[in-house]
């Protein structure tokens, strides 16, 4: 790759680049639930996260500028969380105060903004470090809150970046118009010297590369590739591109 500098998309929610979350949402709910004298049947948990994932692609979906705030967000993972506990409660005969399964649901919100609950995708770690010492500049651009880079800090990638940007730091979400051009606006990078690695084709390849970027797709899953995009499948490839 013919690129200056290098920019990941840190985290999604869903999928990941960098990072991802771990316990799953099921068993971070489940362990919530323990702690205050609840106990779901492994059936129940699985239907509300499957449950939960479809009310996340309809928020999703229907609001563009959702990652664009910092309490939205918040929000917005309550909303998801709750949707769990409120299937698992009704589904084991516990009746529902109002507020409840939202309750519990920021007390998973919570777990998930330390360290402990979130690992490093194998060959992140070895990877950067040779980007770094083949001396491209590194940056993050992620639809996340704007703590991002305590996270990063806490689990000791922060130091592999030059810049951190979020959606909810920026104001402005991946999906919305002009994301990536403000971004290359704050950043001063020239988008024909920077190649945009990203886990989502929607989100982070196909709005990079309108913008000149060079991209990469990180398809974890293995998924059909456009004809015109570099798609790898493990993170650790990278470094056969960037020699």
């Amino acid at each position: 790759f013919d690129a200056k500098n290098s920019i990941f998309t840190g985290g999604g929610t869903v999928g990941h680049t960098l990072i991802y979350p771990h316990p799953d949402y099921g068993e971070a709910c489940e362990q919530v639930a323990i702690s205050k004298g609840l106990f779901f049947r492994k059936d129940d948990i699985h239907h509300g996260v499957r449950k939960a994932m479809k009310l996340y692609k309809i928020r999703t979906t229907e609001n563009s500028s959702l990652w664009a705030d910092d309490q939205t967000i918040s929000n917005f993972f309550i909303e998801i969380f709750g949707e769990i506990f409120s299937h698992c409660l009704i589904s084991n005969g516990h009746e529902i105060s109002d507020g409840f399964a939202e309750h519990l649901g920021s007390l998973v919100l919570e777990n998930y903004h330390s360290k402990n609950y979130w690992e490093i995708f194998d060959g992140v770690i070895p990877t950067l470090n040779y980007l770094n010492n083949k001396g491209y500049v590194l940056g993050i651009y992620s639809d996340w809150w704007s703590e991002l880079p305590d996270l990063l800090h806490q689990l000791e990638l922060k130091k592999f970046f030059q810049f951190i940007y979020t959606s909810a730091g920026l104001g402005v979400a991946k999906k919305q118009n002009g994301a990536f051009k403000e971004l290359a606006k704050v950043t001063q990078i020239s988008p024909l010297k920077t190649a945009f690695i990203g886990d989502s084709l929607e989100l982070d390849i196909m709005p990079a590369h309108s913008i000149g970027m060079k991209t990469v797709w990180i398809n974890h899953n293995n998924k059909s590739v456009p004809h015109d995009v570099i798609s790898i499948t493990s993170f650790d490839k990278i470094t056969q591109l960037f020699t």
